[in-house]
């Protein structure tokens, strides 16, 4: 295929570069002091410009193929090294696909870490909250605790009097009782 290629140019570029030839010879004629129809025809009016354009035409036809030819050895020789660097390219472009791949993933992970980032400033206000909540209760708490041990105290004095005014009341009422007999 690439055989094709390379002779299918090469006869191209042949039949533009020996177009431009006649087209310059055409011009010179038209300088000259020829009209157009004979500048374009010359090779048919002026035999003298044809044998020129013929002598100069073989060894330039030449010239060419063997350099097409030359070309052509020295690609094939460097072919290894083309498809070397054709598979360098697909390399190339697998790893571009896996960096454009990965920089949608990338950008799907910074979105998602800033949705983390967001609710972690969520929970540290709730823990703070918290903390907060927690110290109060504590102190409530302790406050319960102090009151606690306060009603005890007060429960156990308010025990001890009654006991001690109840058994000061047992006393006399059984003082009493042996006075009034």
């Amino acid at each position: 295929m690439f055989f094709f290629r390379f002779f299918k140019w090469s006869g191209v570029g042949y039949l533009v570069f020996l177009l431009l030839l006649y087209l310059a010879d055409a011009w010179k004629v038209h300088k000259a002091g020829g009209g157009i129809l004979e500048s374009l025809g010359w090779v048919f009016f002026f035999p003298g410009y044809r044998k020129g354009f013929v002598d100069y035409l073989i060894p330039f036809s030449f010239g060419w193929w063997l350099a097409a030819l030359v070309l052509l050895f020295f690609i094939l020789f460097l072919f290894d090294d083309v498809e070397e660097l054709n598979n360098l390219r697909e390399k190339i472009q697998s790893s571009e696909k896996r960096l454009s791949s990965l920089k949608g993933e990338i950008e799907k992970l910074k979105r998602e870490l800033q949705r983390l980032e967001k609710k972690e400033k969520s929970l540290k206000t709730d823990i703070d909250y918290l903390e907060h909540e927690k110290t109060v209760v504590w102190d409530d708490l302790k406050n319960l605790k102090e009151q606690k041990r306060n009603l005890s105290l007060y429960i156990e004095e308010t025990l001890q009097r009654a006991y001690e005014e109840g058994r000061e009341k047992g006393y006399r009422s059984v003082l009493d009782e042996l006075r009034s007999l």
